[in-house]
């Protein structure tokens, strides 16, 4: 029973299933990942002590009732950790992202700058238009217009126009098309 409100990833929800104990964990945070609840452990609401309880007493009398329940749920609880959770498992994904840092870590001066260019496409393409419903700091959330005529032109927030450099036309149609480029390498203080 580990009884914690919320719980990051619950490596004692995992050291529990790998000795073979039924496992109770709060249905909040990585507990509820790892658990498929009713089949290799349960979920509890700790907030709901009650609810929690029931939980407990209705697996003790199923296990009272058909004594091979205890053993189907450490089965269960055994077959979930050795398909996510083994150190081969966990040995391979920190290998994979291992290689993934020294790939880009190998790049040269070229590479890193379209890296950088790759990166700020991707933000463009993802989270541009996210972030700019996002209010500054010092400014009012926009709220629903429920006034109309001048008071309603009075409260609207009015985007800060941005500033603007002198482009070419391949640089206004790249910069249209990706967004403001990347700092370079060297601009970032980099050496």
């Amino acid at each position: 029973f580990q009884p914690a409100l919320y719980e990051a990833f619950g490596l004692t929800v995992i050291e529990a299933m790998n000795c073979g104990l039924p496992t109770f964990a709060t249905n909040q945070g990585g507990p509820a990942e790892i658990i498929v609840d009713g089949v290799s452990g349960f979920h509890i609401n700790p907030m709901n002590g009650r609810e929690a309880g029931t939980k407990i007493a209705d697996f003790f009398q199923k296990c009272k009732e058909d004594p091979g329940y205890w053993n189907k749920m450490s089965t269960a609880g055994l077959q979930r950790i050795y398909e996510c959770y083994t150190w081969k498992i966990y040995a391979t994904k920190v290998l994979n992202m291992g290689s993934m840092y020294g790939f880009w870590r190998t790049l040269n001066k070229e590479e890193r700058v379209a890296k950088q260019r790759y990166m700020q496409m991707f933000y463009n393409l993802q989270f541009r238009n996210l972030v700019k419903t996002v209010p500054r700091v010092g400014e009012q959330p926009p709220r629903p217009a429920t006034t109309t005529g001048a008071a309603a032109e009075r409260n609207q927030i009015v985007a800060r126009p941005r500033e603007r450099k002198p482009q070419g036309r391949v640089q206004r149609m790249m910069t249209s098309l990706l967004g403001p480029k990347p700092p370079t390498y060297e601009q970032n203080g980099y050496r």
